[in-house]
């Protein structure tokens, strides 16, 4: 296990994760990344169909944090600087003077921005600049406010097409692509939690917490580790294991910039890193592990995310084969071909894990539980089909 001196605990980060997966069922990717880019002081960018949980997101990580501040818009062709950013004073006006009521935007540490790609060329130079310098500048009087933003989630339903918008489209680091659910055990599951458990919202943490983790993981790439008998600086690292993977995928045609590689990746790195700490400790596991989770959150649009997951299934050899096993048993469960998808699942549970690398093991062991849970999915059904029979 790879040693750090950073004390900062990331266990009510990982309580916030298991918070926001248990109420918003079957989207994990969104909710890590909307963490790590939090983590990061990166920001997210939310791209699929109405009533796929982007707003929900938003709104459950905001409430779960005590004396965060956050701001919510939906942006619309029309929409006004002074609608988005506040209204000029008009007592001020009338004596000739230039003052602007600032709205919440600028005091919030986290904003929610819908459907994004929907802002016109008017306000779109402002929120460039807030999304990268966290700064709005006035365009009357030119005056810059600094802001108090520690992350942005955007949310489009679409990707967006034209040339001026992509300088916008870059400022998200982090990018996932949401679709409706289409599994009968989450179906489940979300029912639940809408119908079946409603709890009360907790504050998992505070602000302050959320700005000293971040002050935290800005710092870890500084460290110099001791990775087995050689002090290496964690930077090496990740220089040392991004460098390959990225030279695949450009060779795939997916490209991932020079600036992107130097001074964004590294953070979300970073942020990764704290997530998984054990003890206080960064783990060889985590080191090794990272970019298999944090790369398909780079991908520019859903066709490159398959592109770079199929050069992750490549490296990861026996852990791809079994997730393949239980996306197939999936299938047949849909099809409500109960018997096969009973074999498959069981295959994975008779899997001889001992050939995996060390490494990989904590992926396999989430794959072998999701399977446990299709089989006891399962029996469930088979025990209603056979009352049922009964019945009749």
């Amino acid at each position: 296990m790879a040693q750090t001196q950073t004390q900062n605990n990331p266990d009510k980060f990982k309580k916030l994760e298991d918070y926001l997966n248990q109420k918003i069922i079957g989207h994990p990717d969104m909710v890590r990344g909307a963490i790590l880019s939090l983590l990061a002081g990166e920001h997210i960018l939310l791209i699929g169909p109405p009533g796929t949980a982007k707003t929900m997101l938003a709104n459950s990580l905001a409430d779960a944090i005590s004396g965060a501040k956050d701001y919510r818009y939906l942006l619309t062709k029309y929409t006004e600087f002074s609608e988005l950013f506040g209204a000029l004073d008009i007592n001020a006006l009338s004596q000739g003077q230039y003052k602007r009521n600032w709205s919440g935007i600028i005091s919030s540490q986290i904003i929610f921005l819908d459907e994004i790609f929907k802002a016109n060329s008017a306000i779109l130079n402002s929120l460039l600049s807030l999304l990268n310098e966290r700064i709005v500048y006035d365009p009357l009087t030119g005056q810059s406010i600094q802001t108090s933003l520690l992350m942005s989630i955007g949310a489009s339903n679409e990707l967006p097409t034209e040339e001026e918008l992509q300088a916008l489209f870059d400022r998200f680091l982090v990018k996932v692509y949401v679709g409706y659910l289409d599994d009968q055990l989450k179906i489940a599951q979300a029912l639940e939690t809408v119908w079946g458990r409603n709890g009360n919202i907790a504050n998992i943490l505070t602000i302050q917490e959320v700005q000293q983790a971040q002050e935290v993981v800005k710092g870890m790439l500084g460290q110099v580790i001791n990775l087995r008998t050689t002090k290496v600086p964690l930077f090496q690292i990740y220089g040392d294991n991004v460098f390959a993977f990225v030279k695949t995928l450009r060779n795939k045609g997916i490209v991932i910039s020079d600036r992107t590689i130097i001074s964004k990746l590294p953070k979300l790195f970073a942020a990764y890193l704290f997530m998984n700490m054990d003890n206080g400790k960064i783990t060889v596991t985590a080191l090794q592990n990272w970019i298999f989770d944090v790369m398909p959150l780079m991908a520019r649009s859903p066709e490159e995310k398959r592109a770079i997951e199929k050069a992750i299934d490549d490296a990861l050899g026996e852990v791809a084969e079994l997730q393949r096993r239980i996306n197939e048993g999936i299938e047949l469960m849909r099809a409500m071909n109960l018997k096969d998808a009973n074999e498959k699942f069981r295959e994975i549970l008779n899997f001889d894990i001992s050939k995996i690398p060390d490494y990989l093991m904590p992926r396999a062991e989430v794959i072998i539980k999701q399977a446990k849970q299709y089989l006891d999915k399962i029996n469930q059904i088979q025990q209603t089909l056979a009352e049922d029979g009964e019945i009749q």
